[in-house]
C-alpha cells in the first residue's frame, strides 16, 4: 500500500484511500476505479474520488462514510499542487448542517405539516406528499391538500405510480428540489418495495443528507428506522425491514392494544431492537440520530422508549418537550405577517367591470360596510381589497385582522343593492350556530365569459376551471367565448386578466376531477381528459388537453360519474342518445351500456361503488349492477302519481345522502325523498319545497355537505334528519337567491369549506360555505 506522498507509477500521490477499490488498468484509456459500495466507475483523481466516497456515494453506510471524512481530514500531502487538499475544503462545505426527520404515531395533520414547515426556515417551504404506501389514492392526497389549505406553504404531489409518457421529470428532479417530504400512511411492505425497485430509496438518503425535513406518520414514520412493527401482512402484525436511517425499531399506533402487546412481545424476545413507540397524535424530531424535540397534539399523547435491561421489560415514557394543536399554527406570526403583506400589496378592484349582484352583500345600501351597519368591529370587516384575507374557516379567524383603513375611498363607485334573504328564525335550526364577525360573500366574482358556463371545477390551491355551456344555433358562426375551457386562480391579485382558456370542439356540459392533476369533461358527444399542473398560488396553469373517447354516444352528454372508491379509471356517463355507458379511460372502450328510453338528466355511482343509478327527464329513476352484464340487473323504481312529469315537471338531479337514500331535484323545485330498499310506489317518504324556482343539480362533498343549483339561485341543504330512519324529519336550506339567473356548482377539492358557483350571466363567483350556513338558514 503507497504511503501519503509516495510517487506511484502514474507519478501520482498516493493514499490510503485507494486501498478500498479495484484498479482497472486500460492501456486505452486513463486507469479507472470501480466503488465497491455502488460500482460506479470513477477517474482515479482524488479529488474526484473524496468527494464520491464522502459526498455522493449512495450505497456507503454511514459509519463508513463517516471514517473516510475523518482520514481525508487529517491528509497533509506535500505537493502544494495536489486537488486533494481543494476536496477536501469542498467535502467539509458540502456535509449539511444537520438532517432532520419528523415522525408521529398517527395523524399527520395540519398542526405536524406546520410545525414540520418551521423546520425548514423558508418563508414559504414547498412541501411534498409521497403517498406510495397508500397505493397513491386520491383521498389520502385530498387529504393532504385539505390539511396544507390553510398553511403557508407550497404542497406538491409525487406519485409512485407512473409512466415516461404523463411524467416528464425524475424521482431525483422533484424530491431534491422541496424543502420537506410527507410520506403517507398505509402498507409499509409494499412502500418499501415500491421506493427499491424505482430508487426512490436512494434519492431520499441523498434528501437527507442535504437536509430537506423528512416526515410522516404510520407507514411514513416506520419507513426511516431499521425496523418496526407493522401489519402490512394478513393476519397479524410482523416485523418489516425499513430504510435505517434512524438506528433501532419503532411502533406507530401505540395507543392501539395489540400494537403494544406485540412491540413488548418482539423486544423481550431479542427479534426486534429496542425502539421508540408513539402514540396517535404525538411524535418526534430527530436532528441526525438525536431526539430533539418531542412533540404532542393531545395532552393524553405520549411518546415511549421500550428496551431490555437486565432481562426486563423497559418502557420509559418521554415527556413531551412542545404541544402543537391546529390554532398555534393558524396564527403563527409568519404566516400573520405574510397576509398583511399580500393586503398592502393587493391593488384596488375595478368596479364598474362587475354586475349588480356581484359585491351586494359587501354593503349595505347607506354605502356602509356590511359589518360595521351591523354593530361589528371595524377591524373585522371585509373589503373588495381583502377577499383573499377572509379566511375560508372558522379556525382561521385567527388571522382576520383586517384594517379598517383598507375600505375604499369611495363608496358610491360600487353597487350597493342589497339581496333580502328568507329566513325562519325558530328554535329549530339545523345549522350549528357560528360565532365571530359575519363575513361578506362571494370571496371573489371573476367575469369569466359572455355565454352560459358549465358546472365549475375549484381547487383548494384557487385554481377555477369553467367551460361554456351555450348551445350553437344553426348557422351561426361561434362567438369568441363560445366552446372553450377556462382557467384562472382565484387568489390571483387580478384573476379576470390572468384567465387562460384552451379551445374544445363542443359544448361542455359537465366536469368532474379525477384526481388533482386530472379533470375528465363532457364536450359534445365526447369524453375529454386535461391534465392541470399543481401549481399553487400561481396564476396561470398549464393544461394539456388529451385524445378524446368518441364512441361511448352518439348525441351530447349531459351528465358524467367518477367512483369514489372502486372501479377505478372507469366513467359513468349519460345523455341526449338515451343511453348510460360505462367507460374504460385506459382502455378508451365502453364496458357496459344501459339503456335509458329517455333522455338522461343526471348519473351517479352509489357509495359502495357496485351499482350505478340515473334519472331521466321524464321521471324515471333507475338503479343497475356493474357486476350483472344482462337486463336482470336493472331496476325501475315507479314514482307516485303526485311526481309525474305533468305534476312537477322534468326530474333533473338526484344524489346519494345515505347508503339506501336518495335525493331528487325537479324543474318545478321540488325535492322528493327514496328509500331504495322499499318497492315501488312507497319508496318515496317525504317531500319538501326548495327555495329555487327549479332545481337542476344536487351536489354533494366528500364530508357529506349538500348543495343544490338552478334557476333562481343556489342553496345548502342540511339532510342530517331527512333520513327514513329520523324521528323527527326536517331540511335545512342557507339560499342565496338570484333572480333571472340560473346556476351551476361545486364543493372545492381539497377543502370543502370552498364552492365555486358559475350561472347563465358567465360570470363565477366562489362562496365561503360556513359564512353561507351561518348567516342564511331556514328550515321546514
Amino acid at each position: 500500500m503507497d504511503q501519503v506522498g509516495e510517487k506511484s507509477k502514474g507519478g501520482r500521490p498516493r493514499d490510503p484511500v485507494w486501498s478500498e477499490f479495484e484498479i482497472v488498468n486500460d492501456p486505452q484509456k486513463k486507469r479507472l476505479c470501480a466503488c465497491i459500495w455502488c460500482r460506479q466507475e470513477m477517474k482515479s483523481e482524488p479529488k474526484r474520488m473524496l468527494l464520491h466516497l464522502t459526498n455522493k456515494c449512495v450505497g456507503i453506510d454511514f459509519e463508513t462514510k463517516q471514517k473516510y471524512l475523518a482520514r481525508t481530514g487529517d491528509l497533509r500531502p506535500r505537493h502544494a499542487k495536489d486537488d486533494t487538499v481543494l476536496a477536501n475544503r469542498i467535502t467539509k462545505l458540502a456535509a449539511p448542517a444537520c438532517r432532520k426527520i419528523v415522525i408521529a404515531g398517527g395523524n399527520f395533520n395540519t398542526a405536524f405539516i406546520h410545525y414540520m414547515a418551521t423546520l425548514t426556515g423558508k418563508p414559504r417551504p414547498r412541501v411534498c406528499f409521497l403517498p406510495t404506501a397508500a397505493a397513491d389514492r386520491d383521498t389520502a392526497i385530498i387529504k393532504f391538500y385539505d390539511n396544507c389549505s390553510t398553511l403557508d406553504v407550497e404542497p406538491y404531489v409525487q406519485l409512485s405510480f407512473v409512466n415516461s409518457s404523463k411524467h416528464h421529470q425524475s424521482f431525483d428532479e422533484v424530491l431534491l428540489s422541496m424543502d420537506a417530504i410527507v410520506c403517507s400512511g398505509g402498507n409499509t411492505l409494499n412502500q418499501q418495495a415500491i421506493w427499491r425497485a424505482q430508487g426512490i430509496d436512494i434519492v431520499l438518503r441523498q434528501a437527507w443528507e442535504r437536509g430537506i425535513v423528512l416526515g410522516g406518520a404510520s407507514a411514513g414514520s416506520l419507513c426511516w428506522f431499521e425496523e418496526g412493527a407493522s401489519d402490512s401482512r394478513p393476519k397479524e402484525l410482523s416485523v418489516v425491514k425499513c430504510l435505517g436511517f434512524l438506528q433501532g425499531s419503532h411502533c406507530p399506533h401505540y395507543s392501539e392494544p395489540d400494537r403494544r402487546t406485540f412491540y413488548h412481545k418482539l423486544v423481550y424476545s431479542g427479534e426486534m431492537k429496542a425502539g421508540y413507540a408513539c402514540d396517535n397524535d404525538a411524535g418526534i424530531y430527530f436532528e441526525d440520530f438525536t431526539v430533539k424535540h418531542i412533540v404532542s397534539a393531545r395532552a393524553d399523547a405520549k411518546v415511549y422508549y421500550v428496551s431490555l435491561s437486565d432481562g426486563k421489560l423497559s418502557e420509559l415514557e418521554i415527556p413531551t418537550t412542545h404541544y402543537i394543536n391546529l390554532r398555534s399554527s393558524l396564527t403563527s406570526p409568519r404566516l400573520s405577517m405574510n397576509a398583511q403583506l399580500e393586503r398592502q400589496q393587493r391593488p384596488t378592484l375595478d368596479a364598474e367591470s362587475f354586475g349588480d349582484d356581484l359585491w351586494c352583500n359587501f354593503f349595505d345600501e347607506s354605502g356602509e360596510s356590511a359589518t360595521t351597519a351591523q354593530g361589528s368591529d371595524a377591524q373585522a370587516s371585509t373589503t373588495p381589497h381583502g377577499w383573499s384575507d377572509s379566511v375560508l374557516s372558522d379556525e382561521s379567524l385567527a388571522l382576520g385582522d383586517h384594517d379598517a383603513n383598507m375600505l375604499p375611498a369611495r363608496l358610491d363607485e360600487f353597487d350597493t343593492r342589497a339581496i333580502s334573504m328568507a329566513s325562519d328564525n325558530s328554535s329549530h335550526n339545523h345549522f350549528p350556530a357560528q360565532f365571530g364577525p359575519s363575513i361578506q360573500y362571494p370571496l371573489v366574482a371573476i367575469p369569466i365569459a359572455s355565454a352560459a358556463l358549465s358546472k365549475p371545477l375549484c381547487r383548494y390551491d384557487g385554481l377555477l376551471l369553467v367551460g361554456t355551456e351555450q348551445v350553437q344555433e344553426p348557422g351561426q358562426n361561434y362567438p369568441p367565448d363560445q366552446n372553450r375551457i377556462f382557467t384562472t386562480n382565484f387568489r390571483a391579485v387580478n384573476a379576470a386578466a390572468s384567465t387562460s382558456s384552451v379551445p374544445v370542439p363542443g359544448v361542455v356540459r359537465d366536469m368532474q376531477w379525477m384526481n388533482p392533476t386530472l379533470v375528465v369533461l363532457a364536450v359534445g358527444k365526447d369524453i375529454q381528459f386535461l391534465h392541470i399542473a399543481l401549481n399553487a398560488g400561481s396564476e396561470f396553469c398549464a393544461c394539456h388537453l388529451q385524445e378524446p373517447i368518441s364512441i361511448a354516444h352518439s348525441d351530447t352528454i349531459r351528465e358524467i360519474a367518477v367512483p369514489q372508491g372502486g372501479h377505478e379509471g372507469t366513467i359513468l356517463s349519460g345523455g341526449f342518445d338515451e343511453t348510460v355507458c360505462l367507460t374504460d379511460v385506459e382502455n378508451h372502450d365502453v364496458v357496459m351500456k344501459f339503456d335509458a328510453r329517455n333522455v338522461v338528466s343526471s348519473v351517479r355511482w352509489t357509495p359502495e361503488a357496485n351499482h350505478v343509478s340515473w334519472t331521466t327527464d321524464g321521471g324515471n329513476v333507475s338503479i343497475a349492477d356493474t357486476r350483472i352484464r344482462s337486463a336482470t340487473g336493472q331496476i325501475n323504481f315507479e314514482t307516485p302519481t303526485y311526481l309525474r312529469f305533468d305534476h312537477t315537471g322534468g326530474l333533473f338531479t338526484h344524489d346519494y345522502f345515505s347508503m339506501h337514500s336518495i335525493v331528487l331535484g325537479y324543474e318545478s323545485g321540488l325535492l322528493a325523498f327514496l328509500d331504495i330498499r322499499k318497492p315501488g310506489m312507497q319508496s318515496c317518504y317525504m317531500t319538501c319545497n326548495s327555495p329555487l324556482e327549479s332545481i337542476g343539480e344536487v351536489r354533494k362533498s366528500t364530508s357529506n355537505d349538500f348543495a343544490i343549483f338552478g334557476a333562481g339561485g343556489f342553496s345548502l341543504l342540511d339532510l342530517h334528519d331527512a333520513d327514513a330512519n329520523s324521528d323527527k324529519m326536517g331540511i335545512g336550506f342557507a339560499p342565496k337567491l338570484m333572480e333571472a339567473c340560473k346556476t351551476s356548482g361545486d364543493f372545492a377539492l381539497g377543502n370543502n369549506n370552498l364552492m365555486a358557483v358559475s350561472d347563465s350571466l358567465g360570470i363565477v363567483s366562489v362562496y365561503d360555505t360556513q359564512h353561507l350556513r351561518r348567516d342564511h338558514t331556514m328550515s321546514f
